[in-house]
């Protein structure tokens, strides 16, 4: 086990002016790559150990290259993030892309600025530690991580963002609460509700 998997305190949403917000993506940009440099290559073992250690080496370099492709944007277009409000920044991360447009449609309705639209877990985790968002808002079930990988990714290294979570399972509700999820949505919730309860979270 690394790091990475170690959980962070659950946080209330904190309000932060453009200073706070970059010296916070500079602190998780300095975690990140200080626990990334703690992994250690595993003695190989059974063939299941291996393609599982393969896929979580996959995963921490598919992250690595969203937070890259972040942070280059961030260079590119500075003035364009500066003008936004550091109040009101989600992340959604949803396979279904009728479902994603529907959730950024309702918050941007309610003055929030979904900051981006994401389908990986990985990549999920790179944004959030570039972007350090007051909420996230995924899908249980994504690929490269799953919901419960970027909860605790998140809890870490963003650990002032709030995580909303759509689970297809009634009865994993609870976990993803411990987990770390602040809030968990069944899929029989609509998106235009999803987006009223993610900005209630941060009192929108």
């Amino acid at each position: 086990m690394t790091t990475l998997d170690q959980p962070a305190p659950i946080t209330t949403w904190l309000a932060r002016d453009w200073p706070t917000v970059l010296l916070d993506q500079l602190g998780a940009l300095e975690g990140w790559a200080a626990a990334r440099a703690e992994i250690t290559a595993t003695v190989p073992g059974s063939r299941e150990s291996r393609l599982d250690q393969a896929r979580r080496e996959d995963a921490l370099a598919r992250a690595d290259q969203a937070l890259l492709d972040r942070a280059a944007l961030h260079l590119r277009h500075g003035e364009q993030f500066a003008a936004a409000s550091p109040r009101g920044r989600v992340v959604v991360a949803h396979r279904n892309a009728w479902f994603t447009s529907a959730v950024r449609m309702g918050l941007h309705e309610r003055g929030l600025e979904p900051i981006a639209a994401l389908d990986n877990g990985a990549d999920t985790v790179g944004v959030c530690v570039a972007e350090q968002p007051d909420v996230l808002f995924i899908e249980d079930r994504l690929p490269s991580w799953s919901g419960r990988e970027v909860i605790s990714h998140v809890r870490r290294f963003a650990p002032h963002t709030l995580i909303a979570v759509q689970s297809p399972d009634p009865w994993t509700m609870g976990e993803l609460l411990d987990c770390g999820a602040h809030q968990v949505f069944d899929r029989a919730v609509p998106p235009a509700e999803v987006a009223a309860r993610l900005a209630e979270l941060i009192g929108v």
